[in-house]
């Protein structure tokens, strides 16, 4: 039997995914695993003992595949199975393998759960309702965590409305765009590709219209401000030419969203997961939907939100918003919709129900067989993605402009951690090492 006393946490977006899955690996720690944290790139890399590795995906092969072949245990979430097309879209997306090679699946909640149960490639495998952690970070006992942030922005910025973009697959920060992938393996690549097509013209003309609508929305909730923060993958460019000569805007691309969310009077988007985000935390969110598209659209966020047709109607709710201050009722239950697509809005948090569920799949009888063959193959694939990685500036540059390696280093993670601790009331005799560049283990005292 094969104990998996270590446990692998890649981070590939540090904005959206680092403070989450820092506070994920402390539980982790805290209940007698090693855990290493850090770039994807560093993460899939031979050298670890056999230990469970936890993706952020479930609509690719390889990047399960290599990691399976090296002898370890693969548990996954989908970071975006949360706010997604249409099902039927979304899961043409999804290879088998993908769907196949985890031997435990956790989801946001029941509604991502049924979507995975309904696709053609689930075989029965286990999944786990736990919630995702990102969600842990906006529960009320965690968000002292952003205490400071929170008053720096209010300090900066006085009483402001945030706008939220979610333009990166027709406004990418790379030369050339980004398209959203579908593979030859996917359930239905040709039919998603198809899809892709369609969506891209809905986000050009969303695009177009949000930048057209900017100056308006300033001039009409002036003399508060207006700070617009772009996706992370998203080129600032087009919002920064938008906001020229506009005196009560600001485009930055600022750390993680949980203290924008807290200290904004108001959040505006079009499908933007933050929407989701500020409906757990109750910041309004208000969708501004010029024209709909149900076959493109993303319908959670958007559900949550108050849908507002037109400028002048937007910035007639924006600014009763500002000048009010919060309008949603603190103490009022969460929608059951928000319930049906999150698990662990309240009780134990989701990055504890996770840990549970690792402990129970360490204690269990499934050994992940390592054949010479699958090694060689690992081994093969992982060379040529690091041959590939040093010689393609442009793709290497990509990684870094999501998670650098210099990121993770002792010192910075030793400041989240005490920051952490202080917040949740434990985990204060953690400790970090630096395993290699790009990656920390983080370990309790024996």
């Amino acid at each position: 039997m094969q104990t998996y006393h270590d446990i692998l946490l890649p981070v590939e977006t540090t904005a959206r995914e680092l403070d989450a899955k820092l506070l994920l690996a402390l539980f982790a720690a805290d209940a007698g695993f090693a855990v290493h944290i850090g770039t994807l790139a560093a993460i899939q890399s031979p050298g670890f003992p056999p230990s469970i590795y936890l993706s952020k995906s479930v609509r690719f092969t390889k990047s399960v595949q290599i990691m399976a072949r090296f002898g370890h245990a693969v548990v996954a979430w989908d970071e975006e199975g949360l706010v997604r097309f249409k099902d039927e879209k979304h899961g043409n997306r999804i290879e088998k393998g993908a769907l196949q090679i985890p031997r435990l699946l956790l989801s946001w909640g029941p509604d991502n759960a049924r979507m995975w149960k309904a696709h053609a490639f689930y075989d029965g495998r286990p999944i786990a309702e736990t919630g995702n952690p990102r969600i842990d970070l906006l529960r009320p006992e965690l968000r002292t965590l952003y205490g400071n942030d929170v008053a720096d922005l209010v300090g900066r910025f006085g009483d402001f409305a945030l706008l939220n973009t979610n333009f990166a697959i027709i406004n990418h920060f790379r030369s050339g765009g980004r398209r959203i992938k579908a593979s030859r393996n996917s359930h239905d690549s040709q039919a998603f590709i198809e899809f892709r097509d369609g969506l891209e013209n809905h986000k050009r003309a969303l695009l177009k219209a949000f930048l057209a609508a900017l100056p308006t929305i300033a001039q009409g909730i002036k003399p508060f401000r207006l700070i617009v923060r772009p996706h992370p993958s998203e080129s600032p460019v087009p919002w920064q030419e938008a906001a020229k000569g506009l005196d009560n805007v600001t485009v930055l691309l600022e750390a993680t969203v949980v203290p924008w969310l807290l200290a904004a009077k108001c959040l505006i988007h079009n499908g933007c997961t933050s929407a989701v985000e500020a409906s757990v935390v109750k910041t309004p969110a208000l969708a501004y939907c010029p024209f709909e598209n149900l076959e493109y659209d993303l319908q959670l966020p958007n559900a949550l939100s108050e849908k507002l047709v037109d400028v002048a109607s937007l910035v007639h709710r924006a600014r009763q918003l500002l000048e009010a201050g919060r309008m949603a009722n603190q103490a009022s239950a969460w929608p059951m919709l928000l319930q049906d697509n999150i698990s662990a809005l309240d009780g134990p948090l989701a990055s504890q129900r996770i840990v549970q569920e690792l402990l129970k799949l360490r204690d269990s009888t499934l050994v992940v067989k390592r054949s010479a063959l699958d090694m060689a193959r690992a081994y093969g694939k992982y060379a040529f993605k690091a041959i590939r990685r040093q010689v393609s500036p442009g793709r290497r540059g990509y990684e870094e402009h999501k998670s650098n390696a210099l990121e993770f280093n002792k010192r910075e993670i030793e400041k989240k951690v005490e920051t952490m601790s202080r917040a949740i009331g434990k985990f204060g005799n953690q400790i970090v090492t630096e395993r290699s560049p790009g990656i920390v283990t983080i370990t309790a005292p024996n």
